[in-house]
C-alpha cells in the first residue's frame, strides 16, 4: 500500500483505536466542519456541471476516494470553536443550568416547535414544552453534570468525535461528536478523545514523511500530536 495515497477508509480500518488521541479540548481552537474536505470540494465542483440529483449519485464513490492526506488546496482553516453556534448554545446553557427556560437552547427548541410542530435533537423528537424541558433538564443537564463530576467516560459514548491535523501540527475539530466535545471544552473537562481521520499532506512530508514511511511511524507521530495537546 502506498502510504501517501492511502484513503480515509483504509486508514480507519488499519489504524483502529490507535488513531484515537486524548487531548485537552481547550487546546483544539478551531472547527473545520466536514471530515471529508476533498469530497466536499469535488461535490461543489460537480454540482456546477450536473443536476443535484445526478451529483448525489456520485457521493458513495467520491467518499470512498477521500484521501487521508489532504492537499493544501482542499484543507479548510476552520473557525474558532467558541464562535460556532453549537459551542455558544452549550456555553449559554451552562450559565443557565438552574434556569433552563432562560437558555438559548430552550428558545431555539421552542421556536422550532412553534413553527414546525416538532423540535428535534438528532433523533429525539419533542412535541411539547414539557418534552423540551425534560430533554434539557434530563438529557443535556444530566450529561453535563456527569461530565463535570466524572469526566469523559468511553463507556458512555464511542469515540465518534474526530479531528484533522493541520499543516503546523495543530488540531482542528471536525465531523461528529460535537456536543460532548463542546461541553468538555466549556466545562474545562480533560482529557477528551478525538479520532484522527485526516491530516494536511504537508504536515507529514515537510517533516520527513514519505511513501516509504510505515503506518506505525505515522501512528507514532499522531500520538506525538496528541501529547502536544494535553
Amino acid at each position: 500500500m502506498s502510504l501517501l495515497s492511502m484513503t480515509h477508509k483504509e486508514f480507519n480500518r488499519l489504524a483502529g483505536e490507535r488513531a484515537v488521541i486524548w487531548v485537552d479540548p481547550a487546546r483544539v481552537p478551531l472547527h473545520s466542519g466536514s471530515k471529508w474536505p476533498v469530497y466536499r470540494k469535488r461535490m461543489l465542483r460537480l454540482r456546477r456541471y450536473v443536476p443535484l440529483a445526478f451529483a448525489n449519485l456520485a457521493r458513495p464513490a467520491l467518499k470512498a476516494r477521500e484521501p487521508f492526506f489532504i492537499p493544501g488546496d482542499a484543507f479548510r482553516p476552520g473557525q474558532p470553536v467558541v464562535d460556532t453556534p453549537r459551542y455558544r448554545k452549550v456555553a449559554d446553557f451552562i450559565s443557565h443550568r438552574d434556569t433552563p427556560t432562560d437558555s438559548l437552547w430552550y428558545r431555539d427548541l421552542m421556536r422550532e416547535l412553534e413553527t414546525q410542530g416538532v423540535a428535534w435533537h438528532k433523533k429525539i423528537a419533542m412535541r411539547s414544552e414539557a418534552e423540551i424541558l425534560d430533554f434539557l433538564e434530563g438529557y443535556v443537564g444530566g450529561l453535563m453534570d456527569s461530565l463535570r463530576a466524572h469526566g469523559f467516560s468511553s463507556n458512555e459514548s464511542r469515540y465518534e468525535s474526530s479531528a484533522l491535523i493541520c499543516r503546523d501540527g495543530s488540531l482542528t475539530k471536525t465531523g461528529s461528536g460535537n456536543h460532548r466535545f463542546n461541553m468538555c471544552h466549556a466545562l474545562n473537562v480533560t482529557p477528551f478523545p478525538l479520532r484522527i481521520v485526516g491530516a494536511h499532506r504537508d504536515w507529514f512530508t515537510d517533516n520527513g514523511g514519505s511513501d516509504d514511511s510505515t503506518l506505525d511511524a505515522l501512528l507514532a507521530r499522531i500520538q506525538e500530536v496528541g501529547a502536544q495537546h494535553r
